[in-house]
């Protein structure tokens, strides 16, 4: 019979958050079934990492409910791991955005929630600080992201801070969605040149320096960064927004085959993922990359899984169709996020997305 401890060896041994998850999730089953009220805390922590970094951000909101509930019932005897729950309560900030049936009075709720029990820690206000610029530019009120931005950066650093070259690669984001893409790119090769790393970065930063790079002309070093960041992204579920940003990018550039290959090499992860957000991204991606393909081909032969909704027996299938299918299943999740937010701003990135593969497109060989 397994024990907890040998579950959480074999977890600790795993190559990736991924393929951890599934020994976690044992180990607290099992302490749960064996009422081990400290050995569920201590495992459901490590699942709560795992799912976050692995994309599976469903599983990391389940149980981070029962860490809040069993620590604020057992406070004296979980008060050693307060601060790393507040970092847990950062990632389960930074998930909820991504559920459209997760109202935005109830993320207001938990945002001060978190900023009232990080202010007993003395930490938390930068980061709380951030979640203000961060909802803002989801729901795409860009004044109101000005402010934010002003207001966090006058903050300053605190425990609970992000690292110092993920705060750089948010600013990249900032920058680039006011379209100023100098700036934009300014940061993301200062992240490149330094020899700082974490989870996320530089791995997202290569995708977000792409489109910048492309839309002013510097070709040669857009086709470097794709190069060296496809390879840190592919096949990790947790950078599906990141393997859509290159897909677009060799759309962009027309290697229309190179993007095929990459799009249908993540199409079990980048579909069946359950972050709506990084769905949303991949399905787009996939609708500007057929409607381009339908130009000049009739029919591709694929091999979509059978659980593809648009499964063919035949393997057989009409870009235009796929494209139509696609960009659907975009425009659904766009106009859920829409009416949750009271904004148009995600069927206007829909609109983007189709229109820079239609009327932007400049051909670029990679080889």
């Amino acid at each position: 019979m397994e024990t907890i401890e040998e579950l959480i060896e074999l977890a600790q041994s795993q190559g990736s958050e991924e393929e951890s998850l599934p020994f976690w999730e044992r180990a607290v089953r099992l302490a749960d079934t064996q009422r081990d009220i400290e050995a569920g805390f201590r495992t459901r922590m490590e699942l709560v990492h795992a799912a976050t970094f692995s994309g599976h951000p469903n599983k990391a909101l389940v149980h981070f409910a029962w860490l809040m509930g069993t620590f604020d019932k057992n406070r004296e005897l979980f008060r050693h791991q307060e601060m790393y729950l507040m970092w847990a309560y950062k990632w389960i900030l930074h998930s909820i955005f991504a559920y459209p049936n997760f109202s935005l009075q109830r993320a207001y709720q938990l945002q001060e929630d978190f900023e009232r029990r990080t202010r007993q820690l003395g930490s938390g206000a930068h980061y709380h600080a951030y979640q203000s610029l961060r909802l803002a530019l989801h729901i795409g009120d860009m004044k109101a992201a000005e402010q934010a931005f002003l207001a966090w950066r006058r903050i300053p650093r605190d425990d609970l801070s992000d690292c110092e070259v993920c705060e750089k690669n948010k600013v990249m984001g900032y920058y680039e969605a006011r379209d100023d893409f100098q700036s934009s790119i300014r940061l993301g090769e200062e992240i490149l040149r330094s020899d700082r790393k974490c989870h996320n970065v530089p791995t997202v930063t290569y995708g977000s320096l792409l489109y910048p790079l492309f839309k002013l002309g510097r070709m040669d070093e857009a086709k470097q960064y794709h190069l060296e960041g496809v390879i840190k992204a592919r096949g990790d579920r947790n950078f599906i927004p990141t393997v859509a940003e290159h897909v677009q990018f060799l759309v962009l550039t027309e290697n229309l085959d190179a993007a095929l290959r990459l799009w249908m090499d993540h199409f079990q992860l980048g579909y069946t993922t359950r972050d709506p957000l990084d769905r949303f991204d991949f399905v787009l991606s996939g609708a500007a990359l057929f409607q381009v393909l339908s130009e000049t081909r009739t029919h591709l032969d694929l091999p979509f899984p059978s659980h593809f909704k648009g499964f063919e027996l035949s393997g057989r299938y009409e870009p235009s169709v796929l494209s139509s299918m696609f960009l659907q299943d975009a425009q659904d999740l766009a106009s859920q996020y829409d009416k949750r937010n009271g904004t148009g701003r995600f069927a206007g990135v829909a609109q983007n997305w189709m229109t820079r593969a239609t009327q932007e497109r400049k051909a670029f060989a990679l080889t």
